[in-house]
């Protein structure tokens, strides 16, 4: 991967992790969220204290609705901030960091029960064939080649919550969720020995105004070490996509 395809994945990774720690999703996440209202608050008040907003006018001593008002402006500026210095510390930091972990941490990887595999000479169209994706709005279906992988679960464990997630494919910087395609689902329990064939994207009218790149694969799952497949991407070539050698 080069330089500044890996830019593109640490900061699309950086806004999406700080985006899922931004937005409240349990009990825990809403108490969190109010913590950091909180502090912006703290924070406009030490920021008084530093730039004299009383002194200057902005916001009264004694004026308890110029006081909201006030912090009604001040509040989302403080929490922008401290949105951009999270995505700052994530994608200079914790992704980098995770990433490295990912790689194994300069030590030897446990190997993943969950193998990624694609065959290029497609027998029995298994790969890629030619297909119609519905339209969720019902407005036009899309038409074009359907390109898959093959997830297998190589382990003599269930694995549960296993994702399959690509990145870095043609122009797209962020990670997409693949959807399975026996059950149309994003997540699925696979049991030991278990195969699913895993959509990975429909073909275009565009395709060709796609940029070559080389895409990443990932398959996660609860408690298991991630598998990870590189593909050479390129939409004038067949197939499209080729694992990387």
């Amino acid at each position: 991967m080069g330089f500044w395809a890996f830019q593109r994945l640490v900061w699309a990774r950086a806004m999406k992790d700080a985006r899922h720690t931004a937005i409240p999703h349990s009990i825990w996440g809403t108490v969190r969220l109010g913590a950091v209202i909180v502090l912006a608050t703290l924070a406009m008040m030490v920021a008084n204290q530093w730039l004299h907003i009383v002194d200057r006018g902005l916001m009264s001593a004694d004026n308890i609705k110029d006081n909201f008002i006030t912090l009604a402006i001040f509040v989302p500026i403080a929490l922008g901030v401290l949105f951009v210095g999270l995505v700052i510390v994530e994608g200079f930091f914790i992704v980098p960091f995770k990433l490295w972990k990912d790689a194994g941490g300069g030590l030897v990887r446990p190997a993943s029960p969950l193998a990624i595999r694609f065959d290029v000479t497609n027998p029995g169209a298994k790969f890629w064939s030619d297909e119609v994706w519905p339209d969720p709005h019902r407005v036009a279906d899309r038409e074009g080649t359907e390109y898959r992988i093959e997830l297998v679960n190589t382990g003599p464990n269930t694995v549960e919550d296993v994702e399959v997630t690509v990145s870095n494919l043609g122009g797209r910087s962020a990670d997409g969720t693949m959807q399975f395609a026996r059950n149309r689902t994003f997540k699925q329990t696979m049991h030991p020995g278990a195969a699913e064939m895993v959509k990975v994207f429909l073909t275009g009218a565009n395709i060709l105004n796609e940029p070559t790149s080389r895409a990443v694969i990932c398959a996660r799952g609860k408690d298991v070490p991630e598998a990870r497949l590189e593909f050479d991407f390129d939409p004038r070539a067949v197939p499209i996509i080729k694992p990387v050698q």
